[in-house]
């Protein structure tokens, strides 16, 4: 005969089964219902977990007409949000990225409104219904007219395993007259419309199943390019970039390991990166952003900082110092013992008063943590 169940028992099961379908957090931030001078200012403040922004004229700044509003639903280890917002332009530099240490890919889709955006000094343009590929440890800008947009926020392993070498489709935009684009941004519409409706059990798997079906359409997106000039420049930048990133360790990499490597003109291999300012400018940001990566990893800790430089084709600490002061405003060893922000280490950090839900904030910075 059995005994009775262990006092307890039941109800812990209970609590688990209700903890685990709880409805995922939605947070809502608006400047509705602020003072009109305030608002840009409360969003810049915001929005700084990513970006700097500024409006499009000085005239502007001192206009009242500024209206934000970015929902947020927490889907597991992802994130979808939803921004509709006046016109304004978007920087994240190399100092920014370096400061706030988030690494994460975003995929957005442009819902309404036209963005000029800039990757690596290439500037394109993005239009209702494109779909936009971003890696937020690259340097990015966008000006924008009044927009609204949807965006889909990934930790960089969850993306990595699903599509190798992601980070060399940052800036790449797939355009609305592709019928593949249009599957893709169906779906984070009907995540949108539906992603509220999860709980704890249901949030993670179903942002996983859209984001495999994106991937997938970014890679059949990336395959089915018509041949042409531009297709066959771009397939040619992008073999050398590999070229370039399994050799940047070694100290002797530059314009004549690629040239031995690939049957071109110098003039021509000067001309493919002359939107990045040069090869050799081009091979020395690659290693800068390695060196970055590892000094911030805690595994590599113990690893000097001149072994560090050494590893990644840098012959002269003092030159590594030098370059990585220049393209990050401060030193190695700072960026080795930067901070990590003080909401890490609180369990429910502030975020929310009683106009402005801000807790997308720390869920963006936690990402992937």
């Amino acid at each position: 005969m059995a005994g009775p169940a262990k006092p307890g028992t039941a109800d812990r099961r209970s609590a688990g089964l209700a903890a685990s379908a709880a409805p995922v957090a939605v947070a809502r931030f608006t400047t509705e219902g602020l003072a009109p001078q305030d608002r840009f200012a409360i969003w810049k403040d915001s929005i700084s977990v990513l970006f700097e922004v500024q409006r499009r004229t000085p005239a502007a700044d001192q206009a009242d007409d500024f209206h934000a509003s970015l929902t947020t639903i927490q889907l597991g280890g992802m994130l979808l949000a939803e921004t509709t917002a006046s016109a304004q332009i978007f920087h994240r530099d190399l100092r920014r990225i370096c400061a706030d240490g988030v690494d994460h890919y975003m995929i957005q889709l442009y819902c309404a409104g036209e963005a000029r955006a800039r990757f690596h000094e290439e500037e394109q343009t993005i239009a209702a219904g494109d779909l936009l590929f971003i890696d937020a440890a690259q340097p990015s800008s966008f000006v924008c007219d009044d927009f609204s947009n949807l965006t889909l926020v990934a930790p960089r392993v969850l993306l990595d395993a699903r599509l190798p070498h992601a980070e060399r489709l940052h800036g790449s935009v797939l355009h609305r007259d592709q019928p593949i684009t249009r599957l893709a941004g169906e779906t984070l519409r009907l995540l949108n419309r539906l992603g509220p409706g999860f709980d704890g059990d249901t949030a993670e798997p179903g942002a996983e199943a859209v984001l495999d079906l994106v991937v997938r359409c970014l890679t059949l997106a990336g395959s089915g390019h018509p041949a042409g000039t531009p297709a066959q420049r771009m397939a040619m930048l992008t073999a050398i970039k590999r070229f370039l990133e399994m050799r940047l360790a070694d100290p002797a990499l530059g314009p004549d390991a690629v040239l031995g490597s690939f049957r071109m003109s110098r003039a021509y291999l000067y001309e493919l990166f002359e939107p990045h300012g040069g090869v050799v400018r081009y091979i020395q940001q690659r290693r800068l952003v390695r060196c970055l990566a590892m000094l911030r990893d805690p595994s590599s800790r113990r690893r000097k900082i001149a072994d560090i430089a050494f590893a990644h084709g840098f012959t002269s600490e003092s030159h590594f110092s030098r370059a990585f002061s220049r393209a990050f405003g401060m030193t190695p060893r700072t960026a080795r013992n930067h901070p990590a922000p003080a909401w890490l280490g609180e369990e429910n950090p502030p975020a929310m008063d009683d106009l402005i839900d801000r807790r997308y904030e720390a869920w963006l910075r936690a990402i992937g943590a």
